[in-house]
């Protein structure tokens, strides 16, 4: 598994072992392995602090505890008709949502902070609602709304004395180029950032050291991001910074395990474990406990491994980390001999991984919708830009007058125009990318299929090993896996065409009756956009076989030489 690539956040719940595994996990979770419900437990007020303020002073610490004293501020302030402080507590309660994962939330909080700033005239306050937009636009990946929010936001702070807020900037902007792999770039503006931050207030200072230790990690310089790691490790236990460092201390377990240095990856992972537990945070929690399982299986220790997983299973409910977890615990099983729960974690990996394809379809299509609306919004105020400055114009001469009138229709006109064509062009990306979802949804039908058919014959070749008593289970277990992986591949496959080329086949079978129905599939595999190649690997035939099968329909379809067989496929 590439460490690299990450994944959010991580948490358990799974039951049905064995008895022996059961009461090995029961041990482990007496002895303190079981963390503390996020719901059940909250980290303790500050009496001596406002709302405002504890909401401050746990930013850093825990989004949960952060959210809950922002919105206590924001009622409060509500009461007494303080919109300063309602604003004050909107940037907090906007950073909770948005390190949680509700992204339009986050937007539609931060829209009304700008509104707020407007009426009290605050420049500095419309700079950090343009900021946490910006923020928000790049965690759901519109990076261009990202760019222009962050740095109209970044203009304006320029003209105040620096500050975290600029320094926040610049650490945002930083890590949308980090994402772009614009290293160099990224290291630039993090440079900026620590040059404008607040020395008596150095959480900002940490995080954009922790963001620049990545930067360092993904651009192939581990040791750089180790060093600095280590270093922001030991200033926040010098200086009891109130930051959430078990964050740190797992960057650093991504680092040793992509170096090969397990130990420091258990070393780490135990520190982060412990720190996540002190401050009640159960996504670090999860995330200690699946890398100190990760850290034993690379060392074959496969009983602790186990136990890991199977707490990192009841911790989290993030579909990712428990995919990985019980990738894992299906080759734990496995290569114990038991075949029955390995079976049950492949299948259960399996469900989830699914669910992770359809989550990821769903937050491209929210991510283009998000996109296509902010140039909706840009054209909108172009076309307000336009209209202004033509009504300035009006005052002038009547020949001066009509040249106005005549350019605001001709752009009337063209915005017309060129929201047609990117109406046309986001259709034919979403065809596109639902062609290429049913190529994708077919192929992995088929894998899956070859592969528990694979895991069938393998377990009915072995069952002459097992016990008489146990035969009959495996009998059972075969002839599961033997339903489960009857080929319905194709009538998936039509099912899911249909929904998207309506009446394909009924116009195909209209204009050419005589068709077989292998030329019929030729024609919905060409309808994709599929070539010779990828045809060959979907039906498991060479490359050859699927050329004169495309030879034999060119002769029945009466197409001559100019004619392009997919070209015309994809016309009907």
């Amino acid at each position: 598994m590439n460490m690299k690539c990450g994944f959010r956040n991580i948490l358990y719940g799974i039951g049905g072992w064995p008895v022996a595994v059961a009461m090995s996990v029961a041990a482990v979770v007496s002895s303190g392995l079981r963390p503390v419900s996020a719901q059940a437990v909250s980290l303790p007020s500050k009496p001596a602090l406002s709302f405002l303020e504890q909401a401050d002073y746990y930013k850093f610490l825990n989004e949960d505890s952060c959210l809950y004293f922002a919105n206590k501020a924001y009622t409060e302030s509500v009461a007494m008709q303080d919109k300063r402080r309602q604003a004050e507590a909107l940037t907090y309660i906007v950073d909770a949502h948005k390190t949680k994962g509700d992204y339009d939330k986050s937007l539609e909080l931060s829209k009304t902070l700008g509104e707020l700033a407007q009426q009290l005239d605050d420049d500095l306050l419309y700079a950090q609602s343009l900021y946490q937009i910006g923020t928000v636009y790049l965690k759901m990946g519109v990076f261009d709304a990202a760019y222009a929010n962050l740095t109209s936001a970044i203009d304006i702070f320029r003209n105040f004395p620096p500050s975290n807020r600029l320094a926040a900037a610049y650490n945002a902007l930083a890590v949308l180029f980090a994402k772009q792999t614009n290293f160099d770039k990224a290291r630039g503006l993090f440079a900026d950032g620590l040059a404008s931050v607040d020395t008596d207030d150095k959480r900002e200072y940490v995080l954009l050291n922790n963001n620049l230790a990545l930067c360092y990690l993904f651009s192939d310089n581990e040791a750089a991001g180790e060093e600095l790691l280590k270093s922001l490790i030991d200033l926040i236990e010098k200086e009891g910074i109130p930051y959430n460092q078990s964050r740190i201390q797992l960057n650093l377990c991504r680092i040793y395990i992509d170096m090969g240095r397990i130990e420091d990856v258990l070393r780490f992972g135990e520190a982060a474990l412990a720190a996540a537990r002190n401050r009640h945070n159960p996504l670090s929690e999860a995330q200690a406990l699946y890398y100190i399982g990760y850290a034993h299986y690379l060392l074959h220790q496969t009983d602790s491994a186990l136990l890991y997983f199977l707490a990192t299973d009841s911790v989290t409910a993030d579909a990712e980390i428990r995919m990985y977890a019980y990738t894992h615990l299906a080759s734990i099983y496995g290569q114990a001999g038991d075949y029955r729960n390995a079976y049950e974690y492949e299948v259960r990996q399996s469900e989830l991984k699914d669910s992770l394809n359809l989550r990821t379809n769903r937050d491209n299509l929210d991510r283009l919708t998000h996109e296509y609306q902010y140039k909706q919004q840009m054209a909108v105020l172009e076309a307000e830009r336009r209209k202004h400055l033509l009504t300035w114009g009006a005052s002038g001469v009547l020949t001066v007058l009509v040249l106005v009138v005549l350019w605001v229709l001709y752009s009337r006109q063209r915005l017309k125009l060129d929201n047609i064509k990117l109406k046309q062009k986001n259709m034919s990306l979403e065809l596109e990318r639902r062609n290429k979802e049913i190529v994708t949804q077919t192929m992995y039908l088929q894998q899956k299929n070859q592969s528990i058919a694979v895991i069938a014959d393998r377990l009915s070749q072995s069952k002459h090993l097992f016990k008489n008593s146990n035969k009959p289970i495996i009998d059972d277990v075969i002839r599961e896996l033997s339903l489960s992986a009857k080929d319905t591949t194709w009538e998936e496959f039509e099912m899911r065409f249909e929904q998207v080329h309506t009446d394909f086949f009924k116009n195909l079978n209209k204009r050419f009756p005589n068709l077989s129905p292998g030329e019929k599939k030729l024609c919905a595999y060409l309808k994709l956009g599929m070539n010779s190649k990828e045809i060959a690997q979907l039906t498991h035939t060479t490359v050859g076989s699927v050329e004169q099968a495309r030879f034999r329909l060119r002769k029945k379809l009466g197409l001559n030489a100019e004619i392009n067989l997919s070209t015309f496929i994809e016309a009907l």
